[in-house]
């Protein structure tokens, strides 16, 4: 048990997420600690959001507020200004909390104070709701200083799965004039808030899945995914390092580890078809990281015959 009490505020930016905003409602309302606000900000959507969340206003713990479309930045920005508690937490409306999500993070903040923000892993499940059979989770738990991982790949925190203390809210804006960065417009802006918070503050993942991200045809993630990387390699990154004080955690192996993950994920997009793009990006992957195992997979099974590639995996298993 916690030997205190700290409000939890939950930020939930809304964007035509009608059909799937109730089950996240319930999935805050079933959390095992109970001491929480949810604040509902519908972004000017067109669906009947609305029609969906009255029913659980009856709940004095959330709130619904409607503003014109301002984009997802300026939308959260707009939540934690808001916020009544000593805690911070993300959840986009179409995610899902698992019920221990939220005592388990306060237990963590509670035995560890030089932690700032805390995450978690995920399930994937689908429009459905089923699990589509990909989790994201690690065997240990991290915890320190959290740049170098962040920007190596090493470490992600999803933002649904992500608490902060709102004090560093508050220094973050007071050094920085802003959370969450309106200017960006690839979905990347969660990655560069994490960043600037890793300057102040340790981190704490939990390896173990505690919510559930949804994966949707057509969803904002998989249509930008390519412009995602360019502005966290050309943008985000570089300001990072130059302006915000990363170079002090950051090195050149750090980059180029980031590197090899992006251009390998650009080699195995749905939007790179042919065989020499594709083995052009994987090539560049293995230039920037040899240890890393996934281009040499995606290489391998580019360039041999299928019954020999399925030969050397097999050897490789045993």
């Amino acid at each position: 048990m916690l030997n205190s009490t700290p409000l939890v505020s939950v930020i939930t930016p809304c964007y035509n997420v009608a059909p799937f905003i109730a089950e996240t409602i319930r999935s805050v309302i079933v959390q095992t600690y109970p001491h929480w606000e949810l604040i509902l900000i519908d972004d000017g959507s067109t669906d009947n959001i609305a029609e969906v969340v009255q029913p659980f206003l009856e709940d004095k713990r959330i709130q619904f507020h409607v503003q014109e479309n301002q984009g997802v930045s300026a939308t959260r920005n707009n939540g934690v200004a808001l916020t009544k508690g000593d805690f911070v937490a993300f959840l986009d409306g179409d995610d899902v909390w698992l019920p221990e999500k939220l005592r388990r993070q306060l237990e963590v903040f509670q035995k560890h104070p030089d932690a700032g923000v805390c995450g978690t892993g995920y399930i994937e499940i689908d429009a459905d709701s089923q699990p589509t059979g990909h989790e994201v989770t690690d065997i240990r738990d991290f915890y320190g200083q959290a740049s170098a991982p962040l920007v190596s790949g090493a470490l992600s925190i999803p933002l649904s799965s992500g608490m902060v203390r709102k004090e560093v809210c508050e220094q973050i804006e007071t050094d920085h004039g802003y959370l969450f960065d309106k200017s960006i417009t690839s979905l990347s802006e969660d990655y560069d808030f994490w960043l600037r918070c890793s300057v102040w503050v340790s981190f704490y993942k939990i390896g173990e899945p505690l919510f559930q991200y949804r994966v949707r045809e057509g969803n904002a993630t998989s249509i930008t995914a390519l412009k995602r990387q360019d502005s966290v390699l050309n943008e985000i990154v570089p300001r990072f390092c130059n302006i915000h004080g990363g170079s002090r955690y950051v090195q050149r192996q750090h980059i180029r580890q980031l590197k090899s993950i992006l251009y390998h994920e650009r080699g195995s997009s749905a939007k790179t078809t042919t065989w020499f793009a594709k083995t052009y990006w994987f090539i560049r992957s293995l230039l920037c990281n040899p240890r890393n195992r996934d281009p040499w997979g995606a290489l391998g099974h580019q360039l041999l015959p299928k019954s020999v590639y399925r030969g050397i995996k097999k050897l490789l298993k045993r």
